[in-house]
């Protein structure tokens, strides 16, 4: 009966954790996005208003940047600005850091969150409750191979090493399992099964 509770508690955590997951992901993307629109209307609005300033302030840029004489930094400043569009995203990747094309779709990040989050993260630890191996060494040994696996992978796509990128994943989800596991001590959660 444990194994039972624990495998739909272990459902119900992610389900919950993965739409929550999700909803966070497309807030802090749709955010992103909204912030860097604010930061192109500010610059084309500027662009607008006070087109000779903002060409003399990319010159003396240009001219921080290296570029001499003083003439060929006005030059080069000058044929940037013959191009509104163009000059606005020279002015955004100088001055802020930014490209106008940075925007990601929120829908596909909460997608992926979501996805990512269900699939793999939250799944591997309930797994043996599901098919019947229902005890808690069971749980940690399938959460921690799916951590080092998780983080192995990860190293993959980042190049960077394998077995130090697994460690610091299991080293994380140990703490994470650990504040669990003693947060629900503390709070009794295993005297109500």
């Amino acid at each position: 009966m444990k194994s039972r509770i624990i495998a739909i508690t272990g459902i119900s955590g992610l389900i919950s954790g993965a739409i929550s997951m999700a909803l966070g992901e497309y807030t802090s993307v749709r955010t992103q996005n909204e912030q860097l629109q604010v930061e192109i209307d500010t610059e084309r609005d500027a662009l607008t208003r006070n087109p000779e300033g903002e060409e003399a302030e990319l010159s003396i840029m240009f001219e921080s940047l290296g570029m001499h004489p003083s003439s060929t930094a006005r030059d080069a400043a000058s044929q940037v600005h013959a191009n509104t569009e163009q000059a606005l995203r020279v002015h955004l990747a100088h001055e802020l850091g930014l490209s106008p094309d940075e925007k990601q779709s929120p829908r596909v990040a909460a997608i992926a969150s979501l996805v990512s989050f269900s699939s793999v993260g939250a799944i591997i630890p309930v797994l043996p409750f599901l098919i019947g191996f229902g005890t808690l060494g069971w749980g940690l040994l399938f959460g921690g191979v799916g951590l080092l696996a998780a983080g192995f992978a990860a190293a993959k796509f980042t190049d960077r090493n394998p077995f130090a990128s697994a460690g610091r994943q299991l080293l994380f989800g140990g703490i994470a399992v650990a504040a669990t596991y003693g947060i629900g001590t503390l709070l009794g959660v295993s005297q109500l099964g």
